[in-house]
């Protein structure tokens, strides 16, 4: 049901016993995220005026008197049309825009816009809300004023955490709350609905736990706000249902049915003055709460009642009605079906859902197989609200008996296509694997076994005989025989054919034995052979040749056949045919090498092939052994030798040669020959006729000479590179143990050479020193200091003296004034430097202090990047964060002190003197504004009367008067001639008759 509300401007009136209560309200989770929601009451679908109904968090109907919670002032529905036609069941949520609940979901929305019944509202929601600032009071209770404005802020509503109580008023009778609900420790009377214990985070609901009587203490809940908090929302199942039930609600006796269908149409609701109209959605009307209506026609129809108050004040709400064809109910036409078909499922009638009846029938499914062929008449049948039958027939047609029995069935695939004719009846069609129309082709089916079909049709009914057709493989022979055999080759096997079993024949007669010999027949001929195999009825046969090769003539004569073992590879010759090929010991192609042979005699072979036949001649070769040289010689000698004997070596009777030239006397004589240089000596001898020689090497030095030369200055630094070089001949030993002709120095020392040989020894000598490179490090690289500090550098260094930048020597220094600083060393490897700087942190800090409720003081510290704050109020600690809020409950004054301490451990300090007085009855001075321009707490007001001497002025934190005013209604829109003043925080003093105040206030765009 669709529920449409018309609201009408009216005058004001008030229904009998409608009114507004309090279904929720709650301090919130945490801080000041306080709501009140509300539920507008009244007999079911009407409408109620509230204009004027109050909300106030306590009026001292509850004891009147410091400790109950009494804010100043007090909120009320403003004479706005808005609340002149309010739904009974409607909800009104109120909140606190500057700290928002978070179960606060929903957009505001002042008007029901969105037609569901809540309207949402924050306290600034002018024109729709009113307050008044000054009363009631603690000292003043239970009294309304009625000096109203648009709220400034929730403070006029605001709930107290220890004790407070949430009240409704009706404006025609306030000597006593008309709701109320109360907590904490009240001193006066308690209202009816009251929960003892402080109220701080809790939410107090209407669950209707018993009854829907909201002064019964039984259907009230106090719970954890942050968990049971439902703004806008029914509080649970039994309190949404109360609330639908004050509600319109239009139903009817039936919702569906046959044409023509009487339907009794009621609602909840029948208040006196009110009107009530039906619109049946089919041309007719009616009125009353309770009427009836005739739906002649079918379709689905909304009812729509339409509740108007005598002052105009529409709501409305759908019934939806829907009406059928009633009576007449038509079966379908049904086809003819083969008796061979299975079953049918029978379709549906009109209407649909009815159920079939009949011979074959079950559970609406026809079985033609079951009825049999002929002509039957069914049934189709509805029930319900408009019940009916109709019948129809349907025809059964016999199937036909089809055979198929063709005469052959067993096919080779190479066999010819044969047409199929044994089909009855005739005229019917074949189908399956090869065939095509009538024909049926071995080839095209291939090997297997085939199902083959014929299918014959009469008046749509067909039956069909199938045949199962072989078709045989032609046999596949595998025979392998050689092409070419030798005339010397004898018997061979040729029956090797597979599959076995078959027959085989030699040029052209039946062969019976299972091989052939081959000298039974002459050379150069070929045999002719053939095998055949039969599988099934299909058979197949395989030639195959043979060709006799004749067998060749081949000689091998070597020119010689006698070798040194020392001799050279000899190509080989005298095989016939040429073409051949040598092999044997030694033989490397057409090559054979005696030296990789021991000495003794070796068959040589010589092969020749032609048509796949062979023959081999062979050869004797003599391998004679060579001398053996066995000779023993220095590798050197010294140019100041005498004669040197070369002579012994075995078999003897040979010559000595040196550099080619023969030696007489078999010794060298070195004063012949030039200094470092080599003479290469031969031995030659010969025996058994093979022949040796023996080369070797002698060289020919003197006594060694040496020195050292360097690749850079002997004295260096230590990153410098030197080498040392040893110049001269012989063995080199240095002293680091190397025997390299240079090494590379790395440490001061004297460095010695050695060179030897056979003919003696020298040396040299070469010191390297190497100078220490500058290094230097500090403690720290920079330091930061407070007034009257000093920091403490110490260096590190591998030299010595250490120069700071002011001319100091010594590995430390003191500094007491910030800057940047040096220190080096040096020699003759060069100089090293470090900087280093001295940051002054010299910080200070100014206490901000604002007024936000009362003597309620907010403090801060400027700037707020200090690591550490410590506050005191006439020298007691009491915070020890950037920000905090402290409640003076005296008059008198107050020392403020702050000391911040920065992450360097440096201290600022401040300290504010603040004079606490009582507070000036019905004077009110806001603590903040924002003048944004959304029409909401725009204008700085102060709210009171206007004394006799009144001044009042803004100043900024530099002191700058910004604004001035003599009058206190004055607004002041946040700008200085014409020019918006920024956001922050700005020192308000106003004199007020002999009274001075000093607060501050913020500026929030």
């Amino acid at each position: 049901m669709k529920r449409i509300l018309l609201a009408f401007f009216c005058l004001t009136t008030f229904l009998s016993n409608a009114q507004v209560i309090i279904n929720e309200f709650s301090n919130g989770p945490s801080g000041s995220q306080e709501f009140y929601e509300l539920a507008v009451v009244g007999p079911p679908g009407t409408f109620v005026d509230i204009r004027g109904w109050i909300l106030d968090d306590h009026s001292g109907y509850f004891g009147c008197a410091g400790g109950n919670g009494i804010a100043s002032g007090h909120l009320r529905f403003a004479n706005h049309t808005n609340w002149q036609c309010v739904p009974t069941g409607s909800l009104i949520v109120i909140y606190n825009p500057v700290e928002i609940n978070s179960s606060i979901t929903q957009s505001n929305d002042y008007t029901d816009a969105n037609g569901d019944g809540v309207y949402i509202l924050n306290i600034s929601a002018s024109p729709y809300l009113e307050a008044d600032i000054s009363s009631p009071t603690s000292t003043a209770c239970n009294t309304f004023g009625t000096s109203y404005a648009a709220p400034l802020n929730w403070s006029c509503i605001a709930l107290g955490n220890s004790a407070d109580a949430a009240e409704i008023v009706d404006p025609t009778n306030t000597t006593t709350a008309y709701h109320a609900i109360g907590y904490g420790s009240l001193n006066g009377p308690l209202p009816t609905i009251y929960f003892s214990g402080n109220g701080g985070g809790k939410n107090y609901s209407f669950t209707n736990t018993t009854s829907n009587d909201w002064n019964l203490l039984a259907n009230w809940t106090s719970a954890s706000a942050s968990t049971n908090d439902t703004p806008g929302l029914p509080n649970n199942t039994a309190n949404a249902n109360w609330l639908d039930s004050l509600k319109l609600n239009a139903s009817s006796d039936v919702s569906q049915g046959c044409s023509p269908l009487t339907v009794n149409f009621q609602c909840n609701s029948n208040a006196s003055g009110y009107t009530y109209s039906w619109d049946f959605d089919d041309g007719n009307t009616g009125s009353g709460a309770i009427t009836s209506h005739t739906y002649n026609s079918t379709g689905t129809f909304s009812a729509i009642l339409t509740v108007t108050s005598p002052l105009g004040c529409s709501v409305t709400d759908t019934v939806d009605i829907t009406v059928s064809t009633g009576g007449t109910v038509i079966a379908p036409a049904l086809s003819d079906i083969c008796e061979s078909l299975n079953t049918y499922a029978l379709p549906n009638g009109t209407p649909i859902g009815g159920t079939w009846s009949g011979t074959g029938v079950s559970n609406n499914v026809f079985s033609p197989s079951t009825a049999g062929s002929g002509t039957y008449t069914l049934t189709y049948s509805t029930t319900g609200n408009c019940p009916g039958s109709d019948q129809t027939t349907i025809t059964v047609v016999p199937s036909p008996n089809v055979t198929f029995t063709p005469s052959n069935t067993s096919f080779c695939v190479d066999d010819n296509a044969v047409t199929l004719s044994s089909g009855f009846p005739t005229g019917g069609a074949y189908f399956g694997t090869g065939i095509s129309g009538t024909t049926f082709t071995p080839s095209v089916a291939q090997q297997g076994s085939h199902t083959i079909g014929y299918t014959y049709s009469n008046n749509g009914c067909a039956d069909t005989a199938y045949a199962t057709f072989n078709v045989d493989s032609l046999p596949v022979i595998t025979w392998s025989l050689p092409d070419t055999v030798c005339e010397d080759a004898g018997q061979i096997t040729v029956a090797t054919a597979q599959p076995a079993g078959g027959d085989y024949f030699l040029n052209g007669n039946t062969l019976t034995t299972t091989s052939i010999d081959v000298s039974n027949y002459p050379a150069a001929t070929t045999l002719q052979l053939s095998y055949t195999t039969t599988n099934n009825t299909c058979s197949v046969t395989e030639n195959n040749a043979i060709y006799i090769s004749p067998i060749p003539n081949v000689q091998f004569t070597p020119t010689t056949t006698s070798f040194c073992q020392n001799q050279a590879t000899t190509p080989l010759t005298g095989g016939s045919p040429t073409g051949g090929t040598y092999f044997g010991s030694g033989v490397s192609g057409n090559n054979f090498t005696p030296s990789s042979l021991t000495p003794g005699t070796y068959s040589v072979g010589y092969s020749y092939t032609t048509g796949g036949c062979a023959d081999t001649a062979y050869a004797t070769f003599t391998i004679n052994a060579a001398p053996t040289i066995s000779w023993n010689l220095p590798d050197t000698i010294c140019d100041d030798d005498g004669a040197v004997f070369i002579g012994g070596a075995t078999p003897i009777a040979g010559n000595y040669y040196a550099n080619g030239t023969l030696l007489p006397n078999d010794s060298l004589y070195p004063h012949n020959y030039s200094t470092n240089t080599s003479i290469q000596v031969e031995y030659s001898v010969a025996q058994n006729g093979c022949s040796s020689s023996a080369t070797e090497t002698i060289y020919l030095t003197t006594s060694p000479s040496i020195t050292i030369t360097a690749s850079n200055d002997t004295i260096l630094c230590e990153q410098e590179v030197i080498a040392l070089t040893a110049n001269g001949f012989g063995n080199y030993t240095w002293s680091t143990g190397d025997h390299t002709n240079s090494i590379s120095p790395t440490q001061t020392n004297t460095y010695w050479v050695e060179a030897q040989n056979k003919c003696g020894i020298d040396s040299d000598t070469q010191t390297v020193t190497f100078i220490t490179t500058p290094s230097l490090s500090l403690n720290k690289q920079e330091a930061t200091i407070c007034p009257g500090d000093t920091a403490v550098f110490i260096a590190t260094s591998n030299l010595s003296p250490i120069v700071w930048s002011n001319g100091d020597t010594g590995n430390s220094i003191t500094i007491d004034q910030a800057g940047q600083y040096s220190v080096e060393v040096s020699n003759a490897c060069g100089m090293v430097q470090e900087d280093f700087h001295v940051y002054s942190d010299n910080p200070s800090v100014e206490i901000d202090a604002s007024v936000f409720v009362d003597n309620n003081y907010s403090f801060g510290a400027f700037p707020s990047n200090f690591s550490f704050y410590d506050w005191t109020i006439n020298t007691s600690n009491v915070s020890s964060t950037a920000y905090f809020n402290y409640s003076f409950t005296d008059e008198g004054e107050y020392w403020v002190e702050l000391t911040a301490t920065t992450e360097n451990g440096c201290i600022a300090t401040d300290s504010l003197l603040l004079t606490i007085e009582s507070e000036i009855t019905g004077l009110f001075i806001p603590n903040a504004f924002t003048p944004n321009g959304d029409l909401l707490n725009d204008q700085f007001i102060i709210v009171g009367v206007q004394p006799s001497k009144f001044h009042a002025a803004v100043f900024n934190r530099w002191g700058e008067e910004i604004k001035a005013w003599t009058i206190i209604s004055e607004p002041w829109d946040g700008t200085q001639n014409g020019i918006e003043c920024p956001e922050g925080v700005y020192v308000l003093r106003v004199v007020y008759g002999e009274e001075t105040i000093i607060k501050s206030i913020t500026l929030v765009r």
